[in-house]
């Protein structure tokens, strides 16, 4: 037979485990699903590893065979799995490599903090680029962010609108206006909303309040016109703090609404700019109706300033002064010198520098200003390949290669702050600090200490929690009232600032499933029905009580993202669960498998187990139902945007469920208690976390490391710790060569 043959080339093994349970459907010249197992367990050749893995994940789980199939019992699924994961390790440390990543283009959040962290210019990116696009999760995915031709050429309206912001002089003096719609505009007296301005009948008044940076001479401007009547125009009385600084005439209708301002000095701090309508008039008994009924309208107002006198920034200001007797073109390199290696995140060679200057001579007049030639030059700076594209060199004659400071410098600021190595980091990457371990500790201490390492809450956690577009969503406002974008914002914003602290404060990696803490607004704790000590527009943070569900099973960002506009959606969410939490995604439903349909009335959660039924009925999608479906139902004392439910309705619910391995809980509770201390969970956690750090897929090349960072998180789960461990890692400092890379 076979089976013999196989047991006498592996050894002592559990073949016929395997053979009574297994070979019916993947053996005896059967594959089921492409799986042939007497062949993949007949030797353990790495050309069968993505096959071996499929293996270990269906034997943790326990989900085959199916349930209604003769299943093994706990001690030989133990001894398979055993078996089997004694198989991968050897084959996983021969198949070992760091890996490759090709050249990566900046995504959208990265340029916008990179341009805000070099220059303090705010660039909106949404309005001006294409979305990236996702890959493995992540849009830190090198294969997914290119570089077309149409893209480059936003790039190059982009820079030049950061040249003009940064550098400033008479001719750009960077005066921006804040200006403010109608609609957001606090009114006072007789004034109603219509759509585009605010409407005066009588003595009201409009106006808002600016934070102004210095003493100094401002503009103010707004949009007005006036409904016409009487002998005189429409009047707005410009206020400042409550005192009168002008009056200004509105003489047009609507047709020719215009714009009006003033010159006004104000003093440093928060202040009030005010509209007041000070000439109503009503004739009612007018023979011209046209003449009956003076009111006015304010479409907008803006305060720009101060515009006494141009004040450079602060990266001008850093730039290095002028010498006595110095040529402006010998300036203008040493100020390119100075800056193009912060730019272009690498060393600089003179001739770089020397073609920008060249450039400037080209480009600009011969009395053009000095401000006009940095302009030219970090226009082109910001266009260039060395700053839209992340690159690394490619080892010469080696199967990889240490990657030089620089680039290890640049992969930490991408991984930790979504941004660019600060001063600090990039001096340390040019001078081969990096390349000592020790250095490299102190660093990334540091770089977790700062405020940009939220940025691992807002980037890796979003994307991996898949609740990066929560805002976005629309939850029915007939079933939901009150969820608004603001409420969906504020249901993000809890799990952000729950991650972070995770983060920050090096706490365990178990408090995601068990956190007995999390951080609420006034807007989130009254959806919540908690009561704050005081009212909240930021996120504070706070113990969660006894019967509140721990970790971020608690949180609405979650169950609103895995809920359907209408309902909860139990199979949404035990999918979330699969694929998030235990890195096990279902496939997808064969052809023809039609969703849930939805349930009426404001009981429908009642059925869904009923509803669930139909499909668990069919052979085709019960081995994924089995595993989905109690995950999912264990989370229906929610509803569909976050809320617990009532206790009376929470009672008519059942919430008991069984998993394939025979494993039996009970709600929330006994669905963290399952997946607490699950190896499966902390090798999503690194894996994920290991996708967002190096810009690529993992492979089985990358498996000894997950291997070891599985094995460091159970002797010790801090965050800290791992993410410590993966900049460690031969696959973040290394490099290797083409033929090398898998």
């Amino acid at each position: 037979m076979l089976f013999l043959v196989l047991a006498s080339s592996i050894g002592a093994t559990p073949l016929p485990a395997f053979q009574q349970y297994c070979f019916d459907c993947h053996g005896d010249g059967t594959a089921k699903g492409g799986l042939d197992l007497e062949q993949v367990l007949a030797a353990a050749d790495p050309a069968d590893a993505d096959a071996w893995l499929a293996i270990r994940t269906r034997l943790r789980s326990r989900d085959m065979p199916p349930t209604n199939f003769d299943r093994p019992a706990d001690e030989d699924y133990l001894r398979m799995q055993e078996w089997v994961e004694g198989r991968i390790e050897p084959l996983a440390r021969a198949a070992a490599s760091p890996g490759r990543v090709g050249p990566r283009r900046l995504n959208n959040v990265e340029y916008q903090r990179i341009i805000r962290d070099l220059f303090d210019v705010e660039i909106d990116v949404a309005d001006r680029f294409p979305a990236d696009g996702v890959g493995e999760g992540f849009d830190t995915t090198a294969d997914v962010l290119s570089l077309p031709p149409l893209l480059l050429e936003k790039y190059f309206d982009a820079a030049e609108e950061v040249a003009r912001r940064a550098i400033r002089d008479e001719s750009h003096p960077g005066w921006e206006e804040r200006r403010i719609e109608a609609r957001d505009l606090d009114v006072r007296g007789r004034v109603s909303d219509r759509t585009g301005f605010r409407w005066m009948t009588s003595r009201g008044a409009v106006g808002s309040s600016w934070s102004l940076p210095r003493d100094g001479t401002y503009l103010i401007r707004f949009g007005a016109f006036g409904q016409q009547a009487g002998p005189d125009p429409v009047r707005l009385e410009l206020r400042v703090d409550g005192k009168r600084k002008d009056v200004v005439d509105v003489p047009v209708s609507q047709a020719e609404a215009g714009t009006y301002e003033r010159r006004i000095d104000l003093r440093e701090g928060e202040t009030s700019v005010e509209l007041v309508f000070v000439n109503d008039y009503y004739e009612p008994d007018d023979p011209d109706p046209a003449q009956r009924d003076r009111n006015a309208a304010v479409q907008w107002m803006g305060v720009t300033g101060p515009i006494d006198r141009v004040r450079p920034t602060e990266f001008q200001r850093n730039l290095p002064a002028v010498r006595a007797g110095e040529s402006n073109r010998s300036h203008l390199g040493r100020m390119l010198a100075q800056v193009l290696p912060r730019v272009w995140r690498r060393p600089v060679e003179p001739a770089e520098v020397e073609r920008l200057v060249d450039l400037s001579d080209e480009t600009c007049s011969v009395d053009a200003s000095m401000e006009d030639r940095l302009r030219v030059c970090l226009t082109a700076m910001l266009v260039s390949p060395s700053f839209l594209l992340r690159t690394e060199d490619e080892p010469e004659g080696e199967a990889s290669r240490l990657l030089h400071g620089h680039e290890i410098a640049v992969r930490m600021a991408s991984f930790l702050w979504s941004s660019t190595p600060d001063r600090e980091l990039l001096r340390a990457g040019f001078a081969g600090e990096l390349h000592d371990r020790t250095a490299r500790l102190l660093q990334t201490r540091r770089m977790l200490a700062d405020p940009r390492s939220r940025s691992l809450a807002e980037q890796f956690a979003t994307q991996w929690l898949q609740i990066r577009s929560l805002p976005e969503l629309t939850p029915d406002p007939g079933r939901f009232p009150g969820v608004s974008a603001e409420l969906l914002e504020s249901m993000k914003e809890e799990t952000v600032s729950f991650f972070d602290e995770i983060v920050r404060r090096d706490r365990p990696v178990w408090d995601l499933l068990d956190g007995d803490y999390t951080y609420v607004d006034a807007p989130l704790a009254d959806h919540y029905g908690l009561e704050l000590e005081r009212g909240a527009s930021e996120m504070i943070r706070i113990d969660l009580a006894a019967d509140r569900p721990r970790g971020i099973f608690g949180h609405a960002s979650m169950l609103t993202a895995t809920s359907n506009p209408t309902r909860t959606a139990p199979v949404k969410r035990g999918k979330w669960i699969l694929e998030v939490l235990l890195d096990d995604p279902p496939p997808p439903p064969p052809p023809g498998i039609d969703a849930l349909p939805e349930a009426e009335g404001a009981n429908e959660q009642l059925g869904l187990r009923e509803l669930m039924s139909l499909h668990n009925s069919d052979p085709a999608c019960r081995a994924c139902h089995a595993r989905m479906d109690p995950l999912g139902l264990a989370m229906e004392s929610f509803d569909a945007v976050g809320r617990m439910r009532s206790t009376d309705e929470i009672g008519e619910l059942d919430l008991k469920a069984e998993l394939p391995d025979g494993r039996v809980f009970e709600g929330v509770g006994g669905l963290q208690e399952v997946l607490l201390g699950d190896p499966a969970f902390l090798r999503s956690l690194a894996r994920h976390m290991l996708v967002f750090a190096l810009g690529r897929p993992v492979g089985f090349n990358d498996e000894a490391l997950l291997l070891d960072l599985v094995d460091v998180l159970k002797e010790d789960p801090r965050m800290q710790r791992l993410i410590i461990e993966i900049i460690e890692s031969d696959a973040f400092l290394r490099r290797a060569a083409p033929e090398d890379a898998a």
